[in-house]
């Protein structure tokens, strides 16, 4: 295992470093101190070649380019949206920036993902980070300290580990929204191919329906024939509904969360992503209570990449009286809270590729 240093670039007058975590038989993932992003993640496919299988950019400024700005980056304070920008907590009203349309996204443009964080620490094989966002920004209410750690090791298998401190006298003093994720894209093909092509398979019931801007419409609802990942199917298998399905059609395919859990403390499984041009497998499990999976409908090309997103369910802030929407992402003054998420990159066997290829047939035939 070992880590190297490069520099990336600059943005501004600041230097931007790469770091890249190596494990023994070559795969590697790299970190960008800007934002705290995933940039590239190498791993071996069914012929034992390694490629990446993240989108990212060539330089710090490609990713303040529209369409670009969240690629692989930390997200906070609040993932997703908040609707209208405007929440209210212990009777007081906050107004925060309104970054898409009316409502507010991604913690805002000053959000943790446009931030540069500082180094803190190198083992052989992890990063660590942190920031600090102060009271004000984006209108939200306290300073934060984010201290951020990734790790990967020779079963490749990436930990991604995030702390959100809240302490009185140094570092928070008042209660605000903590709600963090990861925002990698993935394509677990070659560049640029049809990641619709995919299995998926999400072990969720439930699902939260969204309006043509994506806020949740405050319904938790079963999942139906399109919305349904418990066993796996390809993501194009439910695409073909997108003009018949009114969940498709308001986000043009897939951007809803769906509920994992109803806590925040233990690991789970999350999201299973299988490609079998490719051989290659991603499990991803995480101690959050929701899934964002979002099909890539607005990348350019459309639906080269897909986004399995753990974090609090979308708009929470606005439920807090509706058990069902808890736990809130809500970080009280004094306390601490921590988000951790984990991405298993494997092989499948052929016997396996072979199955799933016989399971989607059957789906073609039964037209689902």
């Amino acid at each position: 295992m070992s880590v190297e240093k490069f520099l990336f670039g600059k943005l501004g007058k600041s230097d931007i470093y790469s770091y890249i975590i190596k494990n023994h038989s070559g795969a590697f993932v790299e970190i960008l101190d800007f934002g705290g992003r995933v940039r590239r993640i190498v791993v071996p496919d069914k012929n034992g070649e390694l490629s990446n299988v993240v989108l990212g950019c060539d330089s710090p400024q490609g990713y303040l380019e529209p369409g670009h700005e969240y690629y692989g980056a930390v997200i906070g304070r609040c993932a997703n949206r908040i609707r209208d920008g405007i929440y209210i907590y212990n009777n007081l009203l906050y107004v925060l920036s309104r970054n898409e349309g009316d409502n507010h996204i991604h913690g805002g443009r000053k959000g943790f993902h446009n931030m540069i964080w500082k180094c803190t620490g190198v083992e052989e094989d992890a990063v660590c980070f942190e920031a600090i966002q102060r009271h004000g920004t984006e209108g939200y209410p306290g300073n934060i300290k984010m201290s951020l750690t990734y790790r990967f090791g020779d079963d490749n298998l990436l930990t991604m580990s995030l702390m959100a401190q809240s302490d009185r006298d140094t570092i928070c003093d008042r209660d605000t929204v903590a709600n963090m994720t990861n925002h990698s894209y993935f394509n677990l093909n070659t560049e640029g191919s049809d990641a619709a092509r995919h299995f998926l398979e999400i072990p969720a019931d439930e699902y939260m329906p969204v309006d043509r801007s994506g806020i949740p419409t405050g319904e938790i609802l079963d999942v139906s024939e399109v919305m349904d990942f418990r066993k796996p199917k390809r993501i194009l298998t439910g695409l073909k509904a997108e003009k018949i399905s009114e969940d498709l059609i308001n986000r043009h395919g897939y951007d809803h969360n769906y509920v994992i859990k109803h806590d925040s403390f233990h690991m789970a499984d999350a999201a299973i992503l299988t490609c079998v041009e490719s051989g290659r497998r991603l499990k991803i499990s995480s101690n959050a209570p929701g899934l964002q999976f979002y099909s890539g409908n607005f990348l350019e090309p459309a639906r080269t990449a897909v986004c399995l997103e753990p974090q609090y369910f979308p708009d929470a802030i606005h439920h807090s009286d509706d058990f069902y929407w808890n736990p809130q992402p809500i970080l009280e003054a004094g306390l601490l809270t921590k988000f951790e998420a984990r991405y298993e990159f494997s092989v499948i066997s052929e016997e396996e590729i072979d199955r799933l290829t016989d399971l989607d047939d059957i789906l073609d035939d039964l037209q689902l």
